[in-house]
């Protein structure tokens, strides 16, 4: 009882609605390097080696440096994401450019939408509107992956760079599936002294990912 409470509570001050899928548990999974993989020998694919994939999670950077992935974004390198429901950034308030569903080299993102032509490069409007959500502050980016598979068959990220003419700093980069849908604002001030995920349940100290605790967000 207590916990439902507590989940009641903290669902008032999310930006979406909450629906019966909110009740469901939420798997979570951080972003890392080694799951880039190799698929130039699609019957064998392999881990990048650690060298080739730049990780700057933490670090404040500009001029549309890469936060993540391969410098060249190449289409034969990326994580399949195609089974998570959102790809989460916690930011100082940059943007997070990704680069997604590459079919061939330097493939490039139109004006408009299409999905049999079309990589995803998330600096385009039309992709900022379609896939991304932010939270209310500005530090909370959310990628709706499932609608991605609707609109493409499927969901590889090959890279995120930072917006060119601004700072960016990516604190995590995590994957979520389960609980509920479109939450994408910071939880205030809900349970004075616990500590709540993004999905408004309360976690414990050996919860892993974003929380909030007394209305300040980090990464536990």
């Amino acid at each position: 009882m207590k916990n439902l409470f507590t989940f009641a509570i903290a669902a008032m001050f999310v930006a979406a609605p909450m629906t019966a899928s909110a009740q469901e548990e939420v798997e979570e999974l951080d972003l890392t390097p080694d799951m880039f993989m190799n698929y130039q020998d699609p019957e064998n694919p392999k881990a990048m080696d650690e060298n080739a994939i730049e990780y700057h999670i933490g670090e404040v950077l500009g001029g549309g440096a890469l936060v993540i992935g391969t410098g060249s974004l190449w289409e034969w390198c990326y994580v399949d994401i195609s089974g998570w429901d959102k790809l989460i950034f916690t930011t100082n308030g940059g943007f997070p450019r990704v680069f997604m569903n590459r079919i061939v080299a330097d493939g490039q993102c139109a004006d408009t939408f299409d999905p049999n032509t079309n990589a995803i490069d998330g600096n385009k409007p039309w992709v900022q509107e379609r896939y991304y959500t932010t939270s209310e502050d500005g530090t909370i980016y959310t990628v709706d992956l499932k609608k991605l598979v609707a609109d493409y068959g499927f969901a590889w990220l090959h890279g995120v760079k930072c917006n060119w003419g601004a700072e960016l700093q990516v604190d995590a980069i995590l994957l979520q599936k389960g609980g509920s849908t479109g939450i994408t604002t910071t939880l205030k001030d809900a349970i004075e002294g616990k500590t709540v995920s993004l999905s408004g349940q309360t976690v414990g100290k050996n919860y892993k990912g974003i929380v909030i605790k007394n209305g300040k967000k980090f990464v536990q």
